[in-house]
C-alpha cells in the first residue's frame, strides 16, 4: 500500500517537532556535561580520545595526513572568493 505524501501542514508540523526535540536533547547534553566533576570530565574525555585509535587507518593515510590537500582546496576557495 502506498503512502500519500504529507501535507504542508504535517511538513511543518513534524519540522517544529524536529526542531523542539533537538533542543531539547541539546539542554539534556549541556546539563550532562555541566554536571560532571574534572574527574569524570577527564575520564570521558579519555574514552572519545581511543575511539579513534581503535579505527584502521585507511591504506591513504599511510603516506598522507590529508593536510597539505586540504590547504590546497582552502587556498582555491579563498581565490575563487577575492573574483
Amino acid at each position: 500500500m502506498a503512502k500519500r505524501p504529507l501535507s504542508i501542514e504535517e511538513q511543518r508540523r513534524l519540522v517544529r517537532i524536529w526542531g523542539e526535540a533537538g533542543a531539547a536533547m541539546e539542554r539534556l547534553r549541556r546539563e550532562g556535561l555541566a554536571s560532571l566533576d574534572a574527574e569524570q570530565a577527564r575520564e570521558e574525555i579519555h574514552d572519545l580520545l581511543q575511539l579513534g585509535s581503535m579505527l584502521p587507518l585507511p591504506a591513504v593515510r599511510e603516506h598522507s595526513s590529508g593536510l597539505v590537500e586540504m590547504q590546497r582546496l582552502f587556498v582555491r576557495g579563498h581565490a575563487r572568493r577575492r573574483r
